[in-house]
């Protein structure tokens, strides 16, 4: 700024004198002790000019108000600026990626490291703030396994009939097999239970950390925990810890085992732990209030079997269409709510991304009070699937958001001529972090390896009895594995719930 004294001068051009006084009753530029109006010593013309220019002025800003006014009306909300030809051009990068990366995107890959820089890439011109969030994590490791029936019946189990789950230990032998009634959840189910034997038990009621530490508190050498009859395959899942192995097999295969008389089972597997390191991606918005955000994730690696397309780069081009179109929608001026995208890493490798950034929320200035997961959304066999919010916490308080997120998603299917299903949370994605959290959370699926039921069909098409997606976990979900229309349906329905979750004032009032 310059040093020099302005010099004032009036609109007539002559320049006031200082330290002067007018003589009372003078005719000078002062009347009573006060200065004249400017308008009283010009000339008509002058007066004229003044008022046109004044007038000018007025219909100027006008002019410039309803023109911004009609401008932001002219824009197009999120959910109808999400299509399909954009979805599909990302699940083609995906693809692309995971075609030159040895067919996967999984967690310590060169093809996850790709599809980092690629969402990057593809959130340059956001307007976004783009940052990466680095993590490290013990990462199980099964080195061998091995499962069979010895008696009565000779039968060796392959890969497709059975799973160890996530942080069982080493451990071998050969033991007989003891049906544990009522999906061993409590302590009397194990009344008629003989120490030294594997307990055959079936999933349902309580988590998997749950039956296993009862087998253990029984003296069981090896827990087997066997599918439901409405779930493809054996289970993919994770334990807390464990001191004795602990496998799982499909539905078929466990019933089968439940009904040999005095069964016998040879098991094996070696297992240990390597420390592996990975990125969340997060975009957030510079506008809307923080101390309500909402972050809406998708998780970005693969199944270590496959690409990974529908699970879950259905989700993550969802996610990348929402942040890259936002500046030039019409939520974007009416937004109340800071919008954080997140793209987890290592949700295959026992929720880990998301995890992270949540226990370290803290180190954000900003207050989350929502989270809306997208994990797959283009499941071949399909079924409009939300989360039943009254199954997210025993906590009422925290149901009420998880119901009122799960509202906004069941109206705008409603309102489309749409149905849906309501179904349990199962802490088996990105959303658990925040739920554990005491932050509501919901989201749409199109579902995974869980079995279309017959209502179901006659709901959404399709084959009843068959899985979701019979690609789940495999190197066959490809970008042809994908239902386009099933992808466009929950893209705009999940646009949808984050334009209204945005948009809404007072939010934390209402969650």
């Amino acid at each position: 700024m310059s040093s020099k004294k302005a010099k004032y001068v009036e609109l007539d051009g002559t320049t006031p004198s200082r330290g002067r006084e007018p003589e009372a009753g003078g005719s000078g530029d002062h009347i009573g002790g006060r200065r004249k109006s400017v308008c009283g010593r010009m000339s008509s013309k002058k007066k004229i000019a003044l008022a046109v220019t004044l007038a000018l002025a007025v219909v100027l800003i006008v002019t410039v108000t309803l023109l911004a006014v009609y401008l932001s009306n002219d824009k197009e909300n999120l959910t109808d600026s999400v299509e399909l030809d954009k979805l599909v051009k990302h699940l083609s990068g995906l693809q692309d990626i995971a075609d030159t990366h040895g067919g996967v995107r999984a967690t310590s890959t060169t093809g996850y490291t790709a599809s980092v820089e690629y969402v990057v890439d593809q959130l340059a011109d956001s307007g976004l703030t783009v940052s990466l969030q680095d993590f490290s994590f013990d990462l199980f490791v099964t080195n061998a396994s091995h499962l069979a029936e010895i008696q009565p019946t000779a039968r060796t189990y392959t890969t497709v009939d059975y799973g160890v789950f996530t942080n069982s230990p080493t451990g071998s032998g050969n033991a007989p097999v003891i049906v544990i009634p009522n999906v061993g959840c409590d302590t009397a189910d194990y009344s008629k239970f003989v120490a030294g034997s594997v307990a055959l038990v079936s999933r349902g009621t309580c988590t998997f950390s749950a039956k296993t530490q009862l087998a253990i508190t029984n003296g069981a050498v090896c827990i087997i925990i066997y599918n439901l009859e409405t779930e493809a395959g054996p289970i993919s899942g994770t334990v807390d810890s464990s001191t004795i192995p602990v496998f799982s097999l499909s539905y078929a295969r466990g019933y089968q085992l439940s009904l040999e008389p005095n069964a016998t089972i040879q098991f094996s597997v070696t297992s240990n732990y390597v420390t592996v390191y990975s990125q969340n991606v997060l975009a957030e918005t510079t506008k809307g209030n923080p101390n309500s955000t909402i972050v809406v994730g998708a998780h970005l690696d693969s199944d270590a079997a496959g690409p990974g397309i529908n699970d879950n780069g259905s989700g993550v081009a969802c996610l990348i269409e929402m942040a890259r179109l936002l500046k030039s929608t019409s939520l974007y001026d009416k937004m109340k709510n800071k919008l954080v995208f997140a793209w987890w890493g290592a949700e295959e490798d026992g929720l880990q991304g998301s995890d992270f950034y949540v226990k370290n929320r803290n180190e954000y200035p900003y207050n989350i009070a929502a989270n809306i997961n997208l994990d797959m959304l283009g499941s071949p066999n399909y079924a409009n699937r939300i989360h039943n919010g009254t199954s997210c916490s025993s906590d009422v308080q925290l149901q009420k958001g998880c119901i009122y997120i799960q509202t906004l998603f069941s109206s705008y299917l409603e309102q489309n001529g749409e149905q849906y299903v309501l179904h349990a949370f199962s802490s088996s994605s990105d959303y658990d972090a925040f739920l554990v959290a005491g932050i509501p959370s919901n989201g749409i699926e199109a579902g995974a390896g869980q079995l279309k039921t017959v209502e179901e069909r006659s709901m959404f098409g399709g084959l009843a009895q068959t899985a979701y997606d019979t690609c789940y976990h495999t190197s066959c979900d490809t970008e042809e594995n994908v239902n386009q229309d099933a992808l466009l349906s929950l893209s705009k329905a999940t646009a949808h719930v984050v334009e209204e979750l945005a948009s809404t004032v007072d939010l934390l009032s209402v969650l």
